[in-house]
């Protein structure tokens, strides 16, 4: 083996190794400090790109999720107004069924039947009132104009309309069939009153009309919120999958780093003494020249 003093190989060697260490160690010390085992895409390219595609679904159903919780805000809402509609009916008819009392005109007191009438005309004008102002955004809920595109909800990533059949990316809170309007038909029949006996009598069929299409139209919405309710766990459900799919692929394994820490530093340590001796044999070299 040669002997020379203008290229001290092993210590350029060992330089070498000293710098690829301390590159390692840079990226492991700056893997503990952000706690990410990828923080650019020259560090994992494959792994960025599908880390950033989890990353993009997973605040995408954050987004869909508070939509599909505005939808079970639209149903509160209507299923509210609807709870005071069958509270006033039910008053409405309690007054009909005093008015068809006969007993009510005994002593020929037909002041009952003014007093009476005049409670439930004020009933009357409250459910008017209930529909319309029971809105959204502006938006009227149980006038049976809640339907189609102004009710449907973005619940899905991708709003690809399918050739054929409805689009499983929204939902659409179909109040038509929940129209408070035609529910209150009978019952706000412009001829309906309690000024007679024959009159209560006919606003009580009215009355038991009424209230059945109102019960249908408050499991309608009823329905809607429940179907929301599974969509949304459905939702949480998937948006938490890929939420920990990008947390294995971005998260620094820490056990691991600080293993990998300890022995690169350790390795250092050895480098430089190794540099050391390395220099050394300069001198043992120059010591043959004397």
């Amino acid at each position: 083996m040669a002997v020379s003093l203008n290229t001290n190989i092993s210590a350029i060697v060992l330089g070498r190794i000293f710098e690829r260490n301390q590159a390692e160690l840079s990226q492991v010390d700056e893997r503990l400090a952000t706690q990410n085992r990828v923080s650019r895409a020259s560090d994992d390219p494959s792994g960025f790109a599908m880390m950033e595609n989890h990353r993009a679904r997973y605040t995408g159903l954050a987004v869909t999720a508070r939509n599909i919780q505005d939808g079970i805000g639209i149903t509160q809402i209507a299923q509210a107004a609807m709870a005071r509609v069958q509270d006033i009916l039910l008053e409405m008819d309690n007054l009909a069924l005093v008015a068809a009392n006969g007993g009510s005109t005994a002593g020929g007191l037909a002041a009952d039947y003014t007093t009476l009438d005049s409670e439930y005309t004020q009933l009357e004008a409250e459910l008017t009132r209930i529909t319309d102002t029971t809105l959204y955004r502006g938006q009227k809920l149980l006038d049976g104009s809640f339907f189609g595109a102004l009710s449907e909800i973005q619940i899905g990533l991708i709003d690809a309309v399918p050739a054929t059949g409805t689009n499983p990316n929204r939902y659409s809170i179909n109040f038509q069939d929940a129209d408070l309007n035609g529910s209150l038909v009978p019952v706000l029949n412009p001829g309906g009153s309690l000024a007679s006996q024959a009159a209560a009598t006919t606003a009580l069929t009215q009355i038991s009309t009424s209230r059945t299409q109102v019960n249908k139209a408050v499991a309608i919405i009823g329905a809607h919120e429940r179907a929301l309710s599974r969509l949304l766990q459905y939702n949480n459900d998937t948006a938490d999958v890929y939420a920990a799919a990008e947390g294995r692929i971005r998260d620094a394994d820490l056990f691991a780093e600080t293993t990998r820490q300890a022995k690169l530093a350790v390795m250092q340590q050895a480098i430089v003494a190794l540099t050391a001796q390395a220099n050394s044999r300069v001198e043992l070299i120059l010591g043959l020249l004397k």
